[in-house]
C-alpha cells in the first residue's frame, strides 16, 4: 500500500510544481551556503546549471556475499520442499555502475544509468551476466522554503528490466559542514516491484575530504511466486577529491569514494558486505 501512496505523491509534486512558479524558476541553482563543491553529495544533489557529472562505481575484484539465503529466509525445490543450504552454496559477484547525470536548464535535468552484474556460483560453476538500463528525468524544487532545505528532487524514468522508476529526494542543512539526506524510490514491472528508502548523513570536512553513514532498507516483491524479500544495511564511506582540475577547455573535480555496507537484517535475501570504490568527474 505504501509504494501506491508514493506513486500518487510523487505524481502530484511533479505536476503541481509546473503550475506553481515559486518553486520553478530560471534562476541558477545555488548551494544555499553550503561548501561549493561538497565531495559527498546528497540524493537530491545535481550538477551546475549547463553541466554534466560522470560517476563509476565497482568492485575492485569479486566479493562472496555469504549464503545464498540467510537464516531467516526460505528455499523449496519443485516438489514443495524446504531446502537446507550447505556451507559450500556461496556465490559471488562483481558489479559495475556508470551514471552520466546532465542539469539543465528550468530546474530539471536528465540520467542515465547503466549497472552490470555478474554472478558466479559454487560449486556448479555457473556464472551469470546481467545488465539494468535506467533513463530519467528530474524536476528540481527551487529553494524557497522556510526551513534548511538545500534540494528537493523529484525523478521519473524507465527501467527495461525493472520497469517504471519513482524518486523523490531531499537535501536537508544541519549545518555548513553537515547534511541529512534520504530518498524513497519504486520500481515496478509486471513481474517485479521494488521499494527503497535510504537515509545518510554527510560530514564534508572540506572541498577535499569527507565520510557518510547511510540506512538502506529495500524490498522486493515478484508477483509470480509472491515472494517478498528483504535487506537492511549500513553503509559507511569516505571521500577524497582533487578540486579544480583541468583538461584543454574542460574544469572538473575527480573524487574518489570508497565504501563498506554491512547488512544488519534481511529475509529471504543473501547478506551482502560489499566493498566499493567510486570515480567521480563533475565538470564545473
Amino acid at each position: 500500500m505504501l509504494k501506491y501512496f508514493l506513486v500518487l505523491g510523487t505524481l502530484f509534486s511533479i505536476s503541481f510544481s509546473f503550475f506553481y512558479d515559486s518553486h520553478i524558476g530560471d534562476e541558477a541553482k545555488t548551494e544555499a551556503d553550503y561548501i561549493e563543491h561538497p565531495v559527498i553529495t546528497g540524493f537530491a544533489d545535481t550538477p551546475k546549471e549547463g553541466r554534466m557529472r560522470v560517476s563509476f562505481r565497482a568492485m575492485p575484484y569479486k566479493q562472496s556475499i555469504g549464503h545464498l539465503y540467510n537464516a531467516e529466509g526460505e528455499i523449496y525445490d519443485d516438489e514443495g520442499e524446504e531446502i537446507i543450504l550447505s556451507s559450500q552454496n556461496r556465490f559471488y559477484i562483481s558489479t559495475s555502475q556508470i551514471n552520466i547525470d546532465y542539469y539543465g536548464y528550468k530546474r530539471s535535468g536528465i540520467k542515465l544509468k547503466i549497472d552490470n552484474h555478474e554472478y558466479y556460483y559454487k560449486p556448479t560453476d555457473y556464472t551469470d551476466n546481467r545488465s539494468i538500463q535506467y533513463f530519467s528525468v528530474y524536476f528540481l524544487w527551487g529553494d524557497k522554503f522556510t526551513f534548511p532545505v538545500q534540494n528537493l528532487k523529484s525523478e521519473v524514468g524507465y527501467s527495461d528490466s525493472l520497469g517504471y522508476l519513482i524518486t523523490q529526494a531531499l537535501d536537508y542543512k544541519i549545518s555548513d559542514k553537515k547534511k541529512l539526506s534520504s530518498k524513497i524510490s519504486s520500481t515496478g514491472a509486471e513481474t517485479i516491484s521494488t521499494f527503497n528508502f535510504s537515509s545518510k548523513l554527510i560530514c564534508n570536512f572540506s572541498e577535499n575530504l569527507a565520510t557518510s553513514i547511510m540506512y538502506r532498507k529495500d524490498t522486493v516483491n515478484y508477483s509470480e511466486t509472491a515472494i517478498t524479500t528483504s535487506l537492511t544495511s549500513i553503509e559507511f564511506a569516505a571521500g577524497l577529491q582533487l578540486v579544480d582540475m583541468s583538461y584543454g577547455y574542460y574544469d572538473f573535480n575527480l573524487k574518489i569514494i570508497p565504501s563498506f555496507t554491512i547488512p544488519i537484517a534481511g529475509k529471504t535475501q543473501a547478506k551482502e558486505n560489499l566493498f566499493l570504490l567510486s570515480l567521480v568527474f563533475d565538470f564545473i
